[in-house]
């Protein structure tokens, strides 16, 4: 199973432009996930990044949320599920493994991938840091482990 950073849902939903080859591995992915071949989480962590991500480029703030809003749907009808927040046990318990990331509001997407038995997915090479505790992984690897 697969937890999906915002590094992927950004290029999938708002910054289609960015990086074509890279939008174009993403699209594959999620056309994977919509045919159930891959299983795969995001978390409210996820979104709300998604959504800052989206005021902060736009126009102006009521534009921000209506495409917000749209890169929200789109993600959510997309077969990706949804994981809840962190628990407080759980980031009592775990917080420590991850204690090597630099960023902190990485924290609990760790935690939610850890305890739902999850790889990473990511663009973002500060996830390198815990590579010790979970597996990291880009787009481009799950597509080549599903075609072997």
């Amino acid at each position: 199973m697969y937890y999906l950073d915002s590094s992927i849902l950004i290029p999938f939903t708002l910054a289609r432009t960015v990086n074509t080859k890279k939008t174009k591995v993403i699209d594959e992915l999620f056309s994977l996930i919509s045919k159930r071949v891959i299983k795969c989480y995001t978390s409210f962590y996820c979104l709300l990044e998604v959504y800052i991500f989206s005021l902060q480029n736009a126009k102006n703030f009521e534009e921000g949320c209506e495409v917000g809003k749209e890169a929200l749907i789109k993600i959510l009808s997309s077969g990706v599920l949804l994981l809840t927040m962190v628990k407080r046990e759980d980031r009592i318990n775990y917080e420590h493994k991850f204690r090597k990331l630099k960023d902190k509001s990485d924290i609990p997407h760790a935690i939610l991938a850890f305890i739902n038995n999850c790889k990473i997915v990511t663009y973002d090479k500060h996830f390198n840091a815990i590579k010790d505790v979970i597996q990291i992984i880009t787009p481009e690897e799950i597509l080549k482990e599903i075609r072997k």
